[in-house]
């Protein structure tokens, strides 16, 4: 594994190249989560050919471990990629994943979903089960929610 400019890269045993990153969400100064909201994305470096391997969803998960590790507070945000029309499939991946690689708890995970126009914006938010800010966190995936829903309804 490889970090560049906040990027991580990885290959599969099947040479498929993967990159991750996490970048931090500017919410306004006064919002009790600035500065603790990260986007997530992790992506191939061309479309994979060969068959599923586990390890992506193992390493995925050790690289989100370390970055909680280091820093408890802060909260991933991840929207599945839809232009291929399979972002609720790749919503159901990551949540099997997370449970596979989750089996102590450890990370609540709350889901996105704004079917307000086309296509749909399937995602979630991941984060600390025992983090102090639940409540927030929650009022914040709602108001996004709704934002969103107001533009794409609007």
């Amino acid at each position: 594994m490889t970090v560049a400019d906040g990027i991580f890269r990885f290959a599969t045993d099947h040479a498929i190249q993967y990159s991750a990153r996490f970048l931090e969400m500017p919410l306004p100064a006064d919002s009790q989560l600035a500065g603790l909201v990260f986007d997530f994305s992790f992506f191939p470096d061309e479309l994979p050919a060969g068959p599923e391997d586990a390890r992506v969803a193992a390493t995925l998960f050790l690289l989100i471990r370390r970055f909680f590790e280091t820093h408890w507070e802060r909260i991933l945000l991840y929207i599945c990629e839809s232009n291929d029309e399979k972002h609720f499939v790749r919503q159901r991946l990551f949540t099997r994943w997370r449970l596979a690689n989750d089996r102590a708890g450890l990370f609540q995970q709350l889901p996105i979903l704004i079917t307000a126009g086309e296509p749909a914006i399937v995602g979630g938010l991941l984060f600390w089960q025992s983090h102090p800010l639940q409540r927030e966190i929650i009022d914040f995936l709602r108001a996004e929610i709704k934002l969103y829903t107001d533009v794409k309804g609007g």
